[in-house]
């Protein structure tokens, strides 16, 4: 040893892991497994062609809007028997207006299957030029009166028709109240409501006046296509150009029916356009905080729209001038539209063929004139087949 002390060895140094920080962010929940998961059928990876064309079609026939038109349908037939009872057999209301408008649809498909350009010349009143702008001309039916020849497929296209167009109405109404923004609820009241009307019962034999579905249906058409609801208002996100345009040939197809309806649509539907021009510019220039766009497709689409509507009206209406230029007397007087009138209170007024309301106001329907009170059979009744109220 040389004296000195021995310095004590030293013990390995130990390296210390970081500790975790103090406020570590906790680690996430694992997401909790739904209850009803296991019971629900694997999800099918690549489904092939046949089974989605075979899903696509069971929703489609099983949507809301599906759903709606079967409802409308079978309601109208309930509403309108015993129309299908003997369909081959009977007409509802009365022989008068009913036949002559079983006879147009006939009329118009033959024309149709034979020389188009001989329409407006057809063979009563032969040999009477435009003799088939002597009335309204419910044109638009023309594709029914493809089917079928002869006085029982006349009765039969007619009654069919008959049904079919309290179902549109229903349907029409139905849309055109949910896309403004009401639930199922109250679209369908406000359905039975415009399909079934009592003011119907009296005009029961004026097809052209029965068949208004064609207006709320254009008018669902055009809202749902400018993205518009009362609920909302004007969401450009929503902007469906296909669906304005179709709006638009529905509008069309409707005054293809007849002007007794068709102008007043007409006016109606140019009063909505105007009010809607002026309220978007009004709203884009002083109410928006950023400008919501119209969109030049969109714009476009209500052009072709809106020419095809005016075309189809013109069209029909240069038959109706030639009548007027061939027959001077057949211009209807004031005096004569005011004798068909009845004034403001006939809106209030039931018809006598309503069953809870027509004894009650007999004494209001007295006040209105001649025009109020034409004897006329319920929806429900036909003239060979069941009794009318007022019999």
């Amino acid at each position: 040893m040389n004296g000195t002390d021995a310095a004590p060895a030293k013990e390995p140094t130990t390296v210390k892991e970081p500790g975790a920080p103090r406020h570590a962010a906790p680690e996430p929940e694992p997401a909790a497994e739904d209850a009803f998961a296991r019971f629900s059928p694997a999800p099918e990876e690549n489904p092939t062609g046949f089974r989605r064309v075979l899903r696509g079609t069971r929703l489609a026939l099983l949507h809301e809007w599906a759903l709606a038109a079967y409802a409308s349908v079978a309601l109208a037939v309930l509403m309108t028997w015993p129309t299908m009872r003997y369909p081959q057999y009977t007409i509802p209301q009365d022989t008068g207006d009913p036949t002559l408008q079983a006879w147009q649809m006939a009329w118009s498909g033959h024309v149709l299957k034979t020389d188009w350009s001989q329409l407006w010349h057809s063979n009563s009143f032969y040999p009477e030029k435009y003799s088939f702008a002597f009335s309204d001309t419910l044109l638009g039916y023309a594709p029914a009166g493809l089917f079928g020849t002869g006085l029982e497929a006349a009765l039969v296209r007619y009654n069919v028709m008959y049904v079919l167009l309290h179902a549109l109405a229903f349907f029409g109404a139905y849309v055109l109240v949910r896309q403004l923004g009401s639930g199922k609820t109250g679209a369908a009241v406000a359905g039975a409501a415009f399909a079934y009307a009592p003011w119907r019962l009296a005009q029961a034999g004026h097809m052209h006046v029965m068949s208004v579905g064609g207006i709320a249906l254009a008018l669902a058409m055009l809202a749902r296509g400018h993205g518009y609801s009362l609920r909302h208002g004007y969401r450009p996100d929503q902007r469906k150009p296909g669906w304005a345009l179709a709006g638009w040939l529905v509008a069309a197809w409707q005054i293809s029916l007849g002007f007794g309806i068709g102008l007043p649509f007409a006016y109606v539907l140019a009063t909505i356009v105007l009010v809607c021009l002026v309220s978007y510019l009004v709203h884009r220039k002083w109410i928006w905080s950023e400008p919501k766009p119209f969109g030049w497709r969109l714009l476009s689409f209500d052009a072709i729209g809106g020419l095809i509507f005016a075309a189809v009206g013109g069209l029909m209406a240069l038959a109706y001038f030639k009548v007027i230029e061939l027959h001077p007397y057949a211009e209807r007087s004031d005096v004569e539209v005011g004798w068909y009138s009845p004034p403001l209170l006939g809106f209030f007024t039931s018809p006598a063929q309503s069953m809870p309301w027509g004894e009650a106001h007999t004494g209001a329907r007295e006040t209105l004139g001649w025009a109020a009170g034409r004897p006329a059979c319920c929806p429900a009744s036909c003239s060979t087949a069941w009794p009318s109220r007022a019999s």
